[in-house]
């Protein structure tokens, strides 16, 4: 038998209190873990961090994000993924990329790409926002789960959207690639339209000179 209470005494206040938030942030039933990190170390990271087990604590407070809870929190994500030397997980993203699959020759620069597994990588910013939204929407609940109606306010528009009667999660917001590197639709139909007018022309000619 464990001693909840003596458990409680020796974990700390701060602690206990950020628990909660802590499992919503690192993966339960409703949200997503961050992959191969588990909890146990993300769970040592917090402990012996005071800034981040009251950051992670204050997250399930209300239905609003504090931006200086969230840079903190961002932060912590790059001490799970091993990168402390950062706090933007976009920075710590690229810092582990060109740290694993940075080329050793130039004449290859692609060889590690092909065996590049972007799952070891920590989420981007965008998709950290929303999974944010969504542990806080869960630990909002857990916190409040005493009262008789624990939500103050629904999971549409904090990390899901509601699709008729149905809640989708919102992976991230806004277009899934830079505005300098996406192609248009439009550019991309006249790209395939010309491909095809130039095949319909190099066919005809071999026609014309089978005839011939």
């Amino acid at each position: 038998m464990i001693d909840i209470s003596d458990l409680a005494i020796k974990l700390t206040t701060p602690i206990c209190d950020a628990l909660p938030s802590f499992h919503a942030l690192t993966g339960c039933d409703y949200t997503a873990s961050f992959l191969r990190k588990a909890k146990w170390k993300p769970f040592q990271i917090m402990k012996t961090n005071s800034r981040f087990t009251t950051a992670i604590g204050h997250l399930g407070d209300s239905d609003v994000l504090d931006p200086d809870v969230v840079a903190t929190v961002e932060e912590y994500v790059c001490y799970v993924y091993g990168v402390r030397n950062l706090s933007c997980v976009n920075d710590a993203r690229l810092h582990l990329f060109r740290k694993l699959y940075a080329p050793k020759k130039e004449s290859d620069p692609l060889k590690k790409i092909k065996a590049s597994d972007p799952c070891c990588l920590p989420l981007c910013q965008r998709v950290l926002q929303q999974k944010l939204l969504r542990m806080n929407f869960v630990a909002y609940v857990w916190k409040n789960a005493r009262e008789s109606k624990p939500g103050a306010f629904g999971p549409d528009g904090h990390g899901w959207e509601l699709d008729d009667t149905r809640l989708k999660i919102v992976w991230f917001a806004g277009p899934n690639a830079p505005s300098n590197i996406a192609i248009e639709e439009s550019d991309l139909e006249e790209e395939i339209d010309d491909e095809t007018d130039a095949e319909e022309s190099s066919s005809n000619e071999e026609e014309e000179m089978d005839d011939d």
